[in-house]
């Protein structure tokens, strides 16, 4: 062949190639579903296409910036194997009876380990109430590795609330802002920071899936999240991407992808009295209510069928001195509906005891308005306020150890679920001897370097007498049963 021929061959070829390089490729229209239905599986061709960067914002930034606000709260909890008196414990914690004659065996400490959020300078933690009820000791982890023990200030146990504050805390801490979860919407992006299994400062993201949602508690108004939220995150913030708390972690036995948090705008409501009163007192009307159906409604002329129905009173109700009957249906609050008995327990514990209310109620068909003004709710869990009951007389040791004591009486030995005898700690002044030594409001004092106080005055008497530089050792019982020994240095 001509070597003139070859040369225009080899162009054209390069020319072809070239021409094929540029060529897009035809995308692949996939098959029809007659198509497959009628051939079978069609081998479709794939065009694979390298995309072009895209540019994904980190939240390092924040995560940063929040981390140092997040805390790990460690319990450790005194687990015993018997009673020393043959009597079945009370205590949550799980226990191994001993055959009958067999004293009690001490197991070694339990560790528990939540999380929790620093609110103030002054070394406040906001944290969950499940996992530290009846805890002798607490010990709070800063996320720079300083470690702090911590004395319970207030909890609330319808909310799984509870208020710490850390012991010697330095002049200034890092602290967490507390948001308006009021203004979250289903889809907003939240961060949730705890210690899940242990795994301290894990972070996680994800969305609010819902809010408001009850699960049958009579205070319920969690946010559900599908952020992860496992054991060792109660109490641990959510975040949302300003960085402000919106929610607490709370432990909601659920399936695995569904967490649960306590929202801000309800820790707001509860803050004041977490802090001055130790606990939250609600505001009730003494009165049992139903839900409403179908049938109820017609039968008692509640159009909407919806409402709670009045069904009994309490002994001493508010509600029957104001003039409600049973088979009442309140069907608003203060000029908001009222759609089951839930939602009216849940409106009216926002109100403080003393407050008026307006119901709207249905009365054999008609409607009408009561004023009502509230009593308090009686404290089914035993977690009521820490603060020093009006009707208690303590008894002062003069500043000297910081500390006042008072009779354990029925009602506060029901309130704390104490068993006597022995005197009730009523009152710890901050940086002082006995606060130091670890005790705190609503713990029991049964024996003073071995010798049992049964009374506020003999338990002084006891302590008056101590010489300078000596330490002593104070037994005591924690609200709820858990007993412990603490160490009290005397100036």
């Amino acid at each position: 062949m001509r070597p003139a021929v070859i040369a225009l061959l080899a162009a054209g070829l390069v020319v072809a190639f070239s021409a094929c390089r540029e060529r897009p490729l035809p995308e692949a229209s996939p098959p029809s579903v007659e198509a497959v239905l009628e051939h079978g599986p069609v081998e479709a061709t794939v065009v694979a296409s390298v995309p072009s960067p895209v540019d994904v914002p980190s939240l390092a930034p924040l995560v940063e910036s929040i981390l140092p606000t997040v805390v790990s709260v460690e319990v450790e909890a005194s687990r015993w194997t018997g009673t020393a008196d043959g009597e079945d414990s009370d205590s949550d914690d799980d226990t191994t009876r001993l055959p009958e004659g067999h004293p009690p065996v001490s197991a070694p400490p339990q560790e528990h380990v939540g999380a929790g959020v620093l609110l103030a300078s002054r070394g406040l933690v906001l944290t969950s109430f499940h996992f530290l009820r009846n805890a002798p000791g607490l010990v709070v982890h800063l996320a720079d590795g300083r470690a702090f023990e911590a004395q319970l200030v207030g909890r609330d146990a319808p909310t799984d609330l509870a208020l710490l504050r850390l012991r010697n805390a330095p002049a200034s801490l890092p602290v967490a802002r507390l948001g308006d979860s009021r203004r979250l919407r289903t889809g907003d992006w939240v961060l949730a920071v705890g210690n899940p299994f242990g795994l301290s400062s894990s972070v996680s993201l994800g969305i609010v899936s819902a809010l408001a949602r009850r699960l049958g508690g009579p205070y319920d108004d969690f946010l559900q999240t599908d952020a992860a939220i496992n054991p060792g995150s109660s109490g641990g913030p959510l975040f949302d991407l300003q960085g402000q708390v919106v929610g607490i972690a709370t432990a909601v036995p659920v399936a695995a992808g569904v967490g649960f948090a306590v929202p801000s705008s309800v820790v707001l409501e509860l803050l004041p009295q977490l802090e001055k009163q130790g606990g939250v007192t609600r505001g009730a009307l003494g009165a049992l209510f139903q839900d409403m159906t179908p049938a109820l409604g017609r039968a008692l002329g509640v159009s909407s069928g919806r409402g709670a129905l009045l069904s009994g009173f309490t002994e001493d109700s508010a509600a029957e001195r104001a003039g409600l009957l049973r088979d009442d249906v309140v069907v608003a609050l203060d000029g908001q509906p009222m759609a089951t008995k839930n939602e009216l327990i849940h409106s009216l514990a926002l109100h403080a005891p003393s407050s008026r209310v307006k119901l709207t109620l249905v009365r054999s068909g008609k409607p009408q308005d009561i004023n009502v003004t509230l009593g308090t709710r009686t404290d089914l869990e035993g977690t009521g306020p820490l603060a020093r009951p009006a009707e208690v007389r303590p008894a002062s040791d003069d500043g000297v150890l910081g500390l006042e004591v008072a009779d354990l009486d029925r009602d506060v030995a029901a309130r704390l679920r104490l068993r006597g005898p022995g005197v009730v700690v009523v009152n710890v002044l901050a940086g002082s001897v006995a606060d130091a030594a670890g005790l705190v409001p609503g713990q029991l004092i049964t024996e003073v370097s071995g010798a049992p106080v049964r009374t506020a005055r003999e338990a002084m008497a006891v302590l008056r007498a101590l010489r300078p530089g000596h330490t002593i050792l104070l037994r005591i019982l924690a609200p709820g049963g858990a007993p412990g020994l603490l160490a009290l240095a005397v100036p």
